[in-house]
């Protein structure tokens, strides 16, 4: 929670002309929540094309794929203090990580960016504040609808 109110701060304090001198924002691609037990929760994909190469069809793969890879820098940066995977970088594209009460938040992009990272950690907060039953198999409708108005809240700012 300090380093949200910390990148809060910081976003904050950026003015106005800082904001239209950065460069267009990278585009989004998808999100993705995966259950502490490695399994997917809920993917979200903003592009257009569904056959596209960034597209979430294989969600079981990706969810398994990110639990392992976050379990593994855990372990072997585990003497390192407040040391987390943050970012899986790939050329020009990223995914975004942040972990929350065990659960694995990931924004994947074009390229990460201060203003990115800022929304990532406001949809953790957003959506933590909903109960999200973890043993569930699929979450039900209005739920992913709730939770999907929240992200889409979040990214049009």
């Amino acid at each position: 929670n300090d380093t949200l109110s910390e990148l809060e701060e910081t976003y904050r304090s950026l003015s106005a002309r800082e904001f239209q001198q950065a460069e267009e924002e990278p585009e989004i691609m998808a999100f993705s929540i995966t259950r502490s037990q490695g399994l997917p929760l809920l993917s979200i994909s903003f592009e257009e094309e569904k056959e596209s190469q960034h597209n979430l069809s294989n969600n079981l793969l990706i969810s398994g794929f990110l639990k392992a890879i976050t379990e593994f820098s855990n372990t072997i940066f585990a003497t390192k203090k407040g040391m987390k995977l943050r970012t899986i970088a790939y050329n020009n594209y990223s995914i975004m990580i942040e972990i929350h009460q065990g659960m694995i938040y990931a924004l994947y992009v074009e390229k990460e960016s201060l203003q990115l990272r800022f929304k990532l950690r406001l949809i953790v907060k957003k959506v933590s504040e909903i109960e999200i039953n973890q043993s569930y198999i699929k979450i039900n409708s209005d739920l992913e609808a709730k939770i999907t108005q929240e992200i889409n809240n979040v990214l049009e700012k």
